[in-house]
């Protein structure tokens, strides 16, 4: 009875209606309590067949009141709870019957249910288990159990589950719809349609797997097929306004404007109580840029309570109005009602942008970001965000994010509206943001993103042409200038390009990256003295610029000035960052330092003691110590910090003291405590391969490939186990696989080249790593595998050392990375500069035979010959081949010469 309505009405007739109601009402009841506990159950099933759940709650509660142990009245109570979606009373009343009767597979059952509504698989589990022993073809019991399974993404054991509830139970409508769901999950769309196509033949009646079909069809693209389907759902049953609603969504999308019209129309005259209608009316008046008309249907369609969409569009309504404050509001709303809506958190940021509030957009998207990486459009704010802060490096950086990730999301932001995004919806990407920057010259980051999507498609005539014209004489031609460098570089004009970046150092002398791309350039022709200029320049400006000191002190290690090189590290170890304390707790560790490196290492933990790489660092050097009594506790605060680091380590710490039982445990807890991460089974993989036990590793590895929604951390370690297996195919297979379902995954094409360079093929080594170049540019292994094939005559020497010095620059105490930087200064002729290099990688690889012989080389061409025989009598002796060979090629070498 809704009393306050009839009041304000001020309708006597309804009045009087409320009152003879109310009387009625009075004299069922009193009715009830004449009629037996038994007539009240079995009136109360009445009511639940016919789909009147409450009414039956009603009864069966007065039966209760007769009887607090009946239990078929409590039974149907908690079910009746079930049916209408009151899952804490459900329970409640579960409890209490299982209690009286705990063997009863029915209460069992319904407790699963119960269970996994509200997101505990665990327990819902349990209960069917405890069904299922009872009798194992309990389809009901099945199909709770696989849901409990697909609820912790266990997908294939789920699809099993469901698959022996239909053969159990053939009419089993909820097996088959689950079914679909996770054969969908697993990314096979083809079988799901199969399944849902069986489901409707076998129930032509019941809608719910005509909605799953329509939902799959609208995913891929098959506006039709899905339009046809939620018009059949009508067909099947008036009263279905979703499908309606849906149906209006789907012409929306497409931009059917009189067909939106005439199911607008559809909607409200079936429905004119329903918000349905005003919010599509809403939805379409923006479609058409009515935005105050959109605003005022989606006003309407709030009236009745919060709602996400009708929020996310009247923010959008208010948004084109540029009325910022009640745009920002809506979104705010928006994510009252569920924080994880991404696209309302990034109107969020935009709006904070258009408010000039930058840092608090920033903070917007990177909240956004923390949920979702791959999110173009945000990679796109923040950068946004950070060209208003002045932070330019940072800026690019996060565009050039988003131009790769995804190029056709940022243009549609800027070229076809923010209902087209919201939608998915982009497309000409480089005619889009051209047309935008035309329209909007004076936007930076517009012009800065078709650079460098320009860049991305080395048009680099055209990226120079757009970055001319952008030129202002204010401070912020400083990036311009220094991308026009970029451009002019890879186009081999390295003078105009050096130019370039002295003109960008002149706009704006407090912004670095033109000295460290000068200075990059001077170190990659061998010019240290020139890019040690340039990084004093930096310090001279910014005397505790962490990435000045790092680049200097390793020009200086690697041109053997030892004193000033342990300086400079000293010096950014001051900076009090964690950073400078690695690099000067590597830089001990090379010297022979190994006291005042764990020492060094000890003052960052206790400096950072949360900082994961400080951690790590320390971990592995007190385990390389053997002292692991002190290396455990820093492993386990590295394993809270950041599961599946610390852990391997520990496990290396067992085996090393014959603990293998301990390392198997903690593999196992692992794999039990996080279910859908990889890292225990690569752990427990890991161990199984310490012990010898291939077969095992292998078998790990597998299961939880097939268990993992995200499984291909575990694709590449099988991959690398088969090839050190000798099993080149079935690795070749396994990388090949992953990429064909991932194709810009870059660890799997990057392993296909390095599996191509190492059986030999080098011609497909060499189209690998460049494709993982073109991808990621400054990605270490390919620049340092492309810079030693370019080294041994795939390519130019010149490049070789560009790239190897590139490496160098971002992973300084890289023994291997030394190694090839040595290798190509020996091939440029810079034999003395080799042999410094040469000697630190040697020291540190101490059993790698090509690296000794090539510091031999080094030596033969610096005239030490003397110091060459040693080294390479040792490799000839060892007799690995084809090491040995070539030792003992240049023994013979020397002693003719």
């Amino acid at each position: 009875m809704r009393l306050p309505a009839i009041f304000r009405g001020g309708d006597t007739a309804l009045f009087k209606q409320g009152i003879i109601f109310g009387a009625i009402l009075v004299l069922l009841l009193g009715g009830c309590n004449r009629q037996s506990k038994e007539e009240m159950l079995q009136e109360g099933l009445k009511f639940a067949s016919s789909g009147n759940h409450n009414g039956a709650i009603v009864l069966f509660k007065n039966a209760l009141e007769k009887d607090a142990n009946y239990f078929e009245a409590r039974f149907e109570l908690a079910k009746a709870y079930l049916e209408t979606g009151k899952l804490d009373k459900a329970e409640s009343e579960l409890e209490k019957v299982s209690r009286q009767d705990p063997a009863n597979t029915a209460v069992l059952l319904s407790l699963a249910q119960v269970y996994n509504a509200t997101k505990r698989p665990e327990l819902a589990r349990q209960k069917a288990e405890a069904c299922l022993q009872a009798n194992p073809q309990d389809a009901g019991a099945l199909v709770e159990l696989g849901v409990s399974y697909a609820q912790q993404e266990q997908m294939p054991a789920a699809e099993e589950l469901f698959r022996k509830a239909i053969t159990a139970d053939s009419a089993n409508r909820t097996a088959r719809l689950n079914l679909a769901l996770a054969v969908l999950a697993q990314e096979r769309s083809e079988e799901a349609r199969t399944v849902l196509q069986e489901a409707m033949s076998a129930n032509p009646k019941q809608t719910d797997a005509h909605y799953l079909l329509a939902r799959i069809e609208s995913s891929q693209g098959n506006k039709e097929r899905a339009l046809e389907l939620y018009r059949q759902i009508v067909e099947i049953d008036p009263t279905q306004v979703n499908a309606l609603n849906m149906a209006g969504m789907l012409t929306l999308d497409a931009g059917q404007i009189p067909e939106t019209e005439a199911l607008v129309k559809d909607l409200q005259t079936r429905f004119p109580n329903r918000p349905e209608g005003a919010r599509l009316r809403g939805l379409l008046h923006y479609q058409k840029k009515e935005y105050p008309e959109a605003s005022s249907e989606l006003q309407k369609v709030l009236k009745n309570g919060p709602e996400l969409i009708s929020l996310y569009f009247l923010g959008l309504s208010h948004y084109q109005l540029e009325q910022y404050e009640q745009a920002l509001s809506q979104f705010q709303r928006a994510l009252d009602l569920q924080p994880e809506h991404i696209q309302a958190r990034l109107m969020v940021a935009m709006t904070l942008l258009k408010q000039k509030r930058v840092e608090d957009a920033a903070a917007e998207v990177q909240k956004a970001l923390a949920k979702d990486d791959r999110n173009a459009l945000a990679h796109s704010l923040l950068g946004s965000a950070y060209m208003a802060m002045g932070r330019y490096d940072d800026a690019m950086k996060e565009m050039n994010r988003a131009t790769e990730l995804d190029p056709t999301l940022v243009e549609a932001r800027v070229q076809r509206g923010l209902f087209n995004l919201s939608q998915g919806h982009a497309e000409q990407a480089g005619a889009d943001l051209t047309q935008a920057l035309a329209a909007n010259p004076e936007i930076l980051d517009t012009r800065l993103l078709l650079v460098t999507l320009q860049l991305r498609q080395q048009n680099y005539a055209e990226a120079l042409k757009t970055l001319k014209a952008g030129l202002s004489g204010k401070p912020e031609d400083a990036l311009l200038h220094n991308y026009m460098a970029a451009a002019l570089l890879a186009q081999k004009k390295p003078e105009e390009a050096l130019a370039a970046l002295q003109k960008a150092k002149e706009a704006k002398p407090d912004y670095f990256a033109p000295y460290f791309n000068i200075a990059g350039y001077q170190a990659s022709r061998s010019n240290f003295d020139g890019a040690l200029a340039e990084y004093a320049a930096v310090l001279k400006l910014d005397p505790k610029n962490l990435k000045a000191l790092l680049s200097q002190a390793a020009v200086l290690e690697m041109t053997g000035k030892a004193a000033e090189a342990k300086a400079a590290y000293q010096a950014a170890q001051a900076t009090g960052s964690a950073e400078g304390a690695l690099a000067l707790a590597r830089y001990q560790g090379k010297s022979g330092a190994a006291d005042e490196m764990l020492q060094t290492l000890a003052s960052a933990q206790q400096a950072h003691p949360q900082d994961p790489s400080v951690l790590l660092a320390y971990g592995q050097t007190l385990l390389a110590a053997k002292r692991f009594a002190e290396a455990l506790p820093v492993l386990e605060s590295l394993e809270k910090v950041q599961p599946g680091q610390g852990a391997p380590l520990m496990a290396v710490a067992y085996l090393q003291q014959g603990q293998a039982p301990q390392a198997v445990a903690l593999a196992q807890k692992i794999i039990k405590e996080q279910p859908q991460l990889p890292n225990g089974y690569l752990l427990l993989a890991g161990v199984q391969q310490q012990q010898k036990q291939e077969a095992e590793a292998v078998a790990t590895l597998q299961q939880g490939i097939q268990t993992l929604k995200d499984p291909r951390p575990l694709v590449m370690r099988l991959g690398q186990l088969y090839e050190t297996q000798g099993k080149d195919d079935l690795a070749l297979q396994t990388y090949q696989g992953q990429l064909k379902k991932t194709p810009e995954f870059i660890p799997a094409t990057f392993a296909l080249g390095a599996l191509a360079d190492r059986t030999g093929d080098k011609k497909e080594a060499l189209a690998h790593y460049r494709t993982v170049l073109a991808k990621e540019p400054e990605h270490v292994p390919a620049l340092n595998n492309l810079a030693y094939l370019f080294a041994e005559n795939y390519g130019s020497l010149d490049e070789a050392l560009e790239m190897a010095s590139r490496a160098y620059r971002q992973e300084p105490g890289n023994a291997g990375i030394m190694d090839t930087l040595g290798y190509v200064l020996l091939k440029k002729g810079r034999a003395d500069e080799a042999v410094k290099l040469l000697e630190q990688a040697a020291k540190a690889l101490p059993g790698v035979p090509a690296v000794q012989i090539h510091l031999a080389q080094a030596y033969m061409k610096a005239n030490r010959r003397g110091e060459a025989t040693p080294l390479l009598e040792k490799v000839a002796a060892a007799g690995q081949q084809p090491e040995a060979g070539e030792a003992s090629r240049l023994l013979t070498e020397l002693k003719t010469r």
